[in-house]
């Protein structure tokens, strides 16, 4: 059983296919990664990321399930696909462990963390994201009626009883 610590790969490439094979290799969805984008020479940095993107698209991986999949920028790029961060050093702590030995109750939890993720792979990530989208835009929009309603409902008891909401000054 293998701990969830950061691995890091570099990109060189713009090309789909090539930067498939290497999240194929490198088992990109069992553990945290971080794309580095140093040695690219001809290559745009936001033209490299897109084609990362196209290729998690196409291998049907998602950047942040079940582990998170960084990428490292200097200059802010404009995606939101992938988590950035300054350097491979700055991202989550957690994951930047050093290896030892894990004792019996680590083992236990890593073990369910494992199943716990491989769980994630076989579903439809996604139509699973999708749904809990639409779920999130529905709820909101309830608690937006719920919250009118309730207005109209204090200003129905208001209209109702002027002298007890203090709206009327006798003086």
């Amino acid at each position: 059983m293998r701990l969830p610590l950061l691995q890091k790969i570099e990109i060189e490439t713009k090309d789909i296919d090539e930067i498939c094979l290497i999240l194929k290799r490198n088992n990109v969805s069992s553990c945290p990664t971080v794309l580095v984008f140093d040695h690219l020479k001809d290559i745009p940095l936001r033209e490299a990321v897109k084609a990362c993107q196209k290729a998690f698209e196409v291998s049907e991986l998602n950047p942040l399930l079940p582990y998170p999949t960084y990428i490292v920028t200097q200059m802010g790029i404009e995606q939101r696909y992938f988590p950035e961060i300054k350097d491979t050093t700055s991202g989550p702590k957690h994951f930047r462990k050093k290896i030892k030995k894990v004792k019996k109750r680590e083992a236990t939890l890593l073990s369910k963390a494992t199943t716990y993720s491989e769980r994630i792979h076989n579903h439809n990530l996604v139509e699973d994201l999708s749904y809990l989208s639409r779920k999130a835009r529905d709820n909101k929009a309830l608690k937006k009626l719920c919250c009118e309603k309730s207005f109209y409902l204090n200003l129905l008891e208001d209209l109702k009883n002027p002298s007890q909401s203090g709206g009327e000054n006798n003086e």
